[in-house]
């Protein structure tokens, strides 16, 4: 018998509810938020994401974990 799942919500509903994608090198991203861009330079000075990683993906390629 498996062990009970230990989350309170399953990855696919966490993928569903976050409109996550599949990211490239591995687990589920979608970016939240992106400052402005730098007048200067162009560049953003920063952006956030949630990144989820599963049992058939994990390790990221992202992140050492």
């Amino acid at each position: 018998m498996a062990p009970s799942y230990p989350y309170p919500t399953s990855n696919s509903d966490l993928i569903n509810k976050l409109d996550l994608v599949e990211h490239f090198e591995g687990g589920f991203f979608k970016q939240t938020e992106v400052l402005a861009p730098d007048a200067a330079t162009g560049n953003s000075a920063a952006t956030q994401i949630y990144y989820l990683l599963s049992p058939k993906s994990a390790r990221g390629g992202m992140h050492m974990n």
